[in-house]
């Protein structure tokens, strides 16, 4: 069962929209904080202008009171002027911000131009200038004129590094939310998204390997969940297609067993026949009882010798579901050599070398198939008349694993063919001598037992096959397939 949640096309649209509206909201306080910085610098602009034209007034002005020319005064009144129509062209959004100050500045302009004007008219040339009373009020006003410009352009100053320090802040904390909210989002995706699919890979991968393992079911309900789903129902028909492939080339090694097995049973028929019609001769002379009891006893053994090779061969054809069990791995290998038996040609000899007490955790069944593949394979490699097989077995005294070699004296395997033995439907061999499963088929089933099959060539001639299989402590004992669960 799932906890419901969102799926992720969703989880996309909430993801991108929240990274949308974030951005918007920095990128507006941006704007805002860009204009305030603006505004900031045309004021210090504004105030550096106000500032130049108050001291070029006091200048002048200070020219005309020492030399009474009249060139000064005019001077001195054109920046008066030029100072008063600066003022009001300037933009009101310019002045609200420090309208007060403006208002106040404007004010003491026009007391400084009536006393300046009066100061010409009513005491140049008629009194001494210290005796009259508008010059202490063009002294004070415009030293007054010329502190409050400072004062504005020093305002206007630390308005502009205050911006510049709180903005580098801002930056900072801009940056560092847009860098953490990336990064959750990262690992939101990484989590929702990128592991998951890594973790399908890793299946796929396996699958490769013959490792049919279901995916672990997550605690999320979404697209991706249903993508797993859809991945094990395809991983079990897989299986279910594995388990046929398995079938079908047992099938086609009972083909090849079967015509040797044909001339296996003939000689115990052979002996059963003889020994019936001579029991029957005996019955009308029944005096040598002794000899009859001798006939009956050969049929009695010929026919358990017979049953023996058709039980043997029924139980390899027998399908059954895959588990594994302690077993002796030399009892294995003897019955797997009583299979083929029929089909080694006199010049080929098949020799064990497999201690009593070496066992594994196998499927027995499975097993016989690998190693009636790997024998077959060996006997139609050796092109000569004589040969030998040997199969050995020992148990890694550092590992615990059990190492199994089958080798064989045949023609080998050329080089640019061993990386591609094991694949589904490859062979060497002439058309209608093989379907180039068996190898395939016993790579799966080493890979199902937890173990590894690799083969290389011998120095001097042949083949050998190396079979690892895990401990029997370490191995899946009693281990059942999908469909046993």
């Amino acid at each position: 069962m799932y906890r419901p949640s969102l799926n992720l096309r969703t989880k996309l649209v909430i993801g991108f929209t929240a990274f949308l509206i974030v951005s918007t909201y920095i990128n507006l306080m941006l704007l805002r904080d860009f204009d305030s910085f603006e505004r900031n610098v045309k004021m210090l602009t504004h105030a550096s202008n106000i500032s130049n034209l108050s001291l070029e007034i006091r200048r002048w002005e200070k020219n005309f009171i020492i030399g009474n020319k009249i060139e000064d005064f005019n001077t001195a009144s054109s920046f008066i002027t030029q100072l008063l129509d600066y003022l009001d062209g300037l933009e009101p959004r310019s002045k609200e911000r420090y309208a007060s100050f403006f208002i106040e500045l404007e004010d003491m302009i026009k007391q400084y131009e009536v006393h300046f004007y009066s100061l010409k008219s009513e005491c140049v040339g008629n009194l001494v200038l210290s005796d009259c009373d508008h010059l202490d009020a063009v002294h004070t006003l415009g030293a007054a004129i010329v502190t409050n410009a400072e004062a504005m352009v020093t305002y206007a100053q630390q308005e502009v590094e205050t911006f510049a320090k709180y903005s580098k802040i801002k930056l900072i904390l801009y940056f560092t939310f847009l860098i953490v909210f990336s990064l959750c989002g990262m690992i939101v995706f990484f989590y929702t998204i990128a592991s998951r699919l890594k973790s399908l890979e890793k299946a796929a991968n396996a699958i490769a390997t013959g490792d049919y393992n279901r995916i672990p079911e997550g605690k999320l309900n979404d697209e991706v969940q249903i993508v797993f789903k859809a991945f094990d129902r395809m991983t079990e028909v897989l299986e279910d297609r594995q388990e046929l492939l398995f079938q079908a080339e047992k099938m086609s090694s009972i083909g090849t067993l079967a015509s040797g097995m044909a001339h296996q049973l003939n000689n115990p028929l052979n002996n059963i026949a003889t020994s019936c019609q001579l029991a029957q001769e005996e019955a009308d002379n029944p005096e040598d009882k002794e000899f009859l009891q001798r006939l009956l006893h050969t049929i009695e053994d010929e026919t358990q010798r017979a049953a023996e090779i058709v039980r043997g061969l029924l139980e390899f054809s027998r399908q059954e579901m895959f588990k594994q069990q302690p077993a002796s791995i030399k009892i294995l290998i003897s019955k797997v050599v009583s299979l083929v038996l029929s089909d080694v040609p006199t010049g080929i000899k098949i020799i064990q070398d497999i201690p009593e007490e070496l066992t594994a955790s196998i499927d027995e069944q499975k097993m016989k198939e690998v190693f009636i593949n790997l024998i077959l394979n060996g006997i139609q490699a050796i092109k000569e008349e004589t040969g030998k097989i040997v199969i050995a077995a020992e148990q890694d005294s550092d590992t615990g694993s059990i190492v199994i070699t089958v080798s064989d004296t045949g023609i080998g395997i050329e080089e640019e063919f061993r990386q591609q033995i094991f694949d589904p439907f490859y062979t060497t061999k002439e058309v209608g001598q093989g379907t180039g499963l068996g190898l395939s088929v016993v790579y799966g089933i080493i890979k199902k037992h937890d173990g590894t099959i690799m083969v290389r060539n011998n120095k001097d001639k042949g083949t050998t096959f190396v079979i690892t299989l895990p401990p029997a402590s370490m191995a899946s004992n009693g281990r059942l397939t999908r469909a046993d669960r």
